[in-house]
């Protein structure tokens, strides 16, 4: 890597490390329950990006291959978050007369930082180090979640919806609605499809890696 990348790279992780905390800072204090906004895992992912970020930008050696897979856990995870909102959550939430949470807010947490993510994957991450057999690596987000909304939901935790209450943050994990059947359901199909973003981006990994070996032999 040149000297001339560093600087490139450092300044792309400060000002994505800005957007990340101003989404989180702003939905912490948009919404009433400090506690119930933690709970959503759009927040959890975004804090999780922003700490690794964080750690990247102040780390002076360059990643090696456990922050490789940490990264690589990371974006499959907030790229969760970009999916399901966009293309689940949102369309219904358009059209709810009693949703009025800013654009903004719901641009950077659930748009902004997820690509910016991607992005940073893509240009800066050391490549060649994922393999497919990594790939279920980006279940573990997912995965910890569904764990942490069952506890949540068994400690007596709630969320507030317009004029109704439930003890789950997505419709997909509600238990008590849906049944464990229906949930089940939902959660392989996420599952399915996060292993398929770790594949797409592991494969993303390898050809960058090729074309940078086969600019080194030219």
């Amino acid at each position: 890597m040149s000297e001339s990348t560093i600087p490139k790279k450092q300044l792309f992780r400060l000002v994505f490390a800005i957007i990340a905390l101003m989404g989180i800072v702003l939905n912490l204090l948009y919404h009433d329950s400090v506690m119930q906004t933690l709970a959503y895992y759009t927040l959890q992912s975004n804090i999780v990006v922003f700490i690794l970020i964080v750690y990247l930008l102040l780390r002076k050696a360059e990643m090696n291959e456990f922050a490789i897979r940490l990264k690589f856990i990371a974006t499959c995870g907030i790229f969760v978050t970009f999916v399901v909102y966009n293309f689940v959550l949102y369309p219904s939430l358009i059209v709810a007369e009693d949703y009025d949470v800013p654009l903004v807010n719901d641009l950077l947490v659930h748009t902004i930082t997820p690509l910016l993510m991607l992005l940073d994957f893509a240009l800066f991450d050391p490549k060649g180090y994922l393999k497919a057999k990594h790939i279920f690596y980006a279940l573990t987000m997912p995965v910890g979640y569904f764990i942490f909304s069952q506890i949540y939901a068994i400690s007596g935790g709630t969320f507030d919806f317009f004029d109704s209450t439930s003890r789950y943050a997505y419709f997909f994990l509600d238990v008590d609605s849906l049944g464990w059947p229906k949930v089940l359901l939902y959660i392989i199909g996420i599952s399915l499809f996060t292993c398929f973003v770790g594949y797409i981006l592991i494969r993303l990994d390898n050809l960058i890696h090729n074309r940078q070996i086969g600019r080194m032999k030219q």
